[in-house]
Order: C-alpha cells, then sequence, then structure tokens
C-alpha cells in the first residue's frame, strides 16, 4: 500500500513539473477579438460593417471597422482603439482582400459623438502617411454572414513594424444607419 502512494506521489510530482512551464508567454494569445504591434496585445471587442450601396451591386465603398468600445454609444477622452479596413467592391464575400482603398490603425484616442479624434492618441498605421503605411497587406474575410463576421489581418509597416489581428463573432450592420 505503502509503494502504491510513493508511486503515486511520484507520477502526480512528475506531471506537475511537466505542466508547470514559464508562464509569463510574451507572446499574446492571438485567439481573442484584437490586434498586436510591438508584442502589446490591444482588444477589439467591437464590430461594425457598412456597405454604401445596399440599392444594387454597383461597387462602393465597404467598411469593417473594429474597436475596443462600442463606438455608436461611447464618449471617451482617451484609450481607444480601432482598426478601420475600407474595400471597393459590390460585395464582401469570403476571400482575401488584395486591395484597400483605406487602412488606419489608431491607439489611445478619443471619441465623442461618434467620431474618432487622433490628437489625444497615436496613428500607428495609415494608407496615405509616409512611415506608417503598409509595405504588405494581407486581410483575410473568412466568415461574412448576416450575424457573423470572422476576418484575419496582417500589416507591414514601412519600417518593418507589423500590425496582426483578427475577430470573430457578431457585427452591427452601419449600412442603413
Amino acid at each position: 500500500m505503502i509503494k502504491k502512494i510513493f508511486i503515486l506521489t511520484v507520477v502526480f510530482s512528475i506531471i506537475l513539473s511537466c505542466t508547470s512551464g514559464d508562464e509569463s508567454n510574451s507572446e499574446p494569445d492571438q485567439l481573442q477579438n484584437g490586434f498586436t504591434f510591438e508584442n502589446d496585445f490591444h482588444k477589439t471587442t467591437f464590430a461594425y460593417f457598412r456597405d454604401d450601396n445596399t440599392a444594387n451591386d454597383d461597387p462602393q465603398e465597404i467598411a469593417i471597422v473594429l474597436a475596443n468600445v462600442d463606438i455608436l454609444n461611447t464618449n471617451q477622452n482617451s484609450g481607444v482603439n480601432v482598426v478601420s479596413i475600407e474595400v471597393f467592391q459590390s460585395n464582401l464575400e469570403e476571400e482575401m482582400l488584395s486591395s484597400l482603398n483605406e487602412y488606419e490603425v489608431y491607439l489611445n484616442v478619443s471619441i465623442n459623438n461618434q467620431t474618432i479624434n487622433t490628437d489625444s492618441g497615436e496613428i500607428i498605421l495609415e494608407e496615405d502617411t509616409t512611415g506608417i503605411m503598409a509595405t504588405s497587406i494581407q486581410v483575410n474575410v473568412i466568415e461574412f454572414s448576416k450575424s457573423r463576421l470572422h476576418i484575419e489581418f496582417s500589416f507591414t509597416r514601412e519600417d518593418g513594424k507589423e500590425i496582426k489581428g483578427l475577430y470573430n463573432g457578431p457585427y452591427t450592420d452601419l449600412s442603413n444607419y
């Protein structure tokens, strides 16, 4: 009986030592909605979609906006993180988006009456600002339905810094807003 207890104790100790690894992993959990920039993870728990032309299939601007706050119902002086992607096409489909009209990523900005103010924060990616434009863009729409958006994205800036993230969940349709 004592031999069995000893063997169980040794086995239990080995299992514990194998599972208690380094808990301070520097890589953020990429299964969460958000993005990583300079090893910092920024949540984006809200998603918005807007199609400027819902009357027919003529190509128009389609926008996807991800944010860490509800941009429709929040006034906040700082701490707002936003990813904005705009493409010119007929419909958003499950595909790799090859060219974007506009793209921006903001950190720690403010929002007031549904207007984003970048004066207080930082623009870390923008399509027409030298130094923070993307040299490589990958935007993959994995799922898009009436109730769900799953998108993964990666931008590499001119200085080699990468912004990489995903969103997978419900969204608010602003097409007729």
